[in-house]
């Protein structure tokens, strides 16, 4: 048997060195592809991860705007129920408005006439605190016409009007003022006696008058029935203790 040709084992060997470089060389391209594999499917899965975030996020946001939209829907339905109420008030308001401007155009002619009415009984009543009360039923009088001031004012002045003169029934009232004489005018004291009398007394006591509604003069008193009148002006101004007094009357005086 012949040795083998060195010649031809070597071309064997090297083929087999070749071969063995080719297939190393393919390896390290599959690996080269598997590791770019990897590396693509990693970044996938993280694109994945962050759309899953932001899908959560998503919904997240989502139902908060759903709740904010369901709180701002009732809280709509809350002021449209409110200007409907409030809608209504105003046309309420606007028909009490109307009504209050007829009760006006009614009330301000039957206040005139109650003042007139007032006035009148003044003017027949005892002539005490004449000037004053004329004074007090003019101003009433003008604040009645007066287009300013707002009918319950009016009609609280009014009020007080009448329950002044009311109060004058049940008082015993002593004051200063004038009374008017032949020749002139002169200082005397006063007593009101409610509205059953009124009598005057000079200053310097010698001289009284007793008021005769019926006569419409006054009518002197005797001395006893002024030193009465004396005593009473006192009581009337807090200078003497309160007695008992036997005060002369227009229907005695008169008989």
């Amino acid at each position: 048997m012949k040795p083998p040709n060195l010649s031809c084992l070597g071309i064997l060997f090297l083929c087999l060195c070749a071969s063995n470089l080719s297939a190393a060389s393919k390896i390290d391209d599959v690996k080269s592809e598997l590791l770019a594999s990897h590396s693509q499917s990693a970044a996938v899965q993280q694109q994945i991860d962050q759309l899953h975030q932001s899908a959560g996020e998503a919904e997240h946001q989502y139902r908060t705007l759903m709740l904010q939209l369901d709180s701002v829907n009732a809280y709509n339905q809350q002021l449209q129920q409110r200007m409907a109420l409030q809608q209504q008030s105003l046309s309420d308001i606007a028909k009490q408005l109307v009504s209050v401007t007829e009760v006006d155009r009614e009330i301000i002619p039957l206040m005139l006439k109650m003042q007139q009415s007032l006035a009148n009984f003044v003017a027949a009543d005892l002539p005490f605190l004449r000037s004053q009360r004329n004074s007090d039923l003019a101003q009433l009088e003008r604040d009645l016409k007066n287009v300013l001031l707002p009918v319950s004012d009016k009609y609280q002045n009014l009020l007080q009007a009448f329950l002044r003169e009311e109060k004058y029934s049940h008082v015993m009232h002593s004051y200063q003022a004038q009374l008017q004489v032949q020749g002139g005018n002169m200082q005397v004291n006063y007593l009101q006696l409610g509205r059953m009398a009124l009598y005057y007394q000079s200053l310097e006591g010698g001289e009284s008058a007793l008021w005769s509604q019926r006569n419409n003069t006054w009518l002197s008193l005797d001395s006893a029935a002024n030193k009465e009148l004396s005593q009473a002006i006192k009581m009337a101004g807090g200078q003497a203790v309160t007695r008992l007094l036997n005060f002369t009357l227009p229907e005695v005086l008169a008989q």
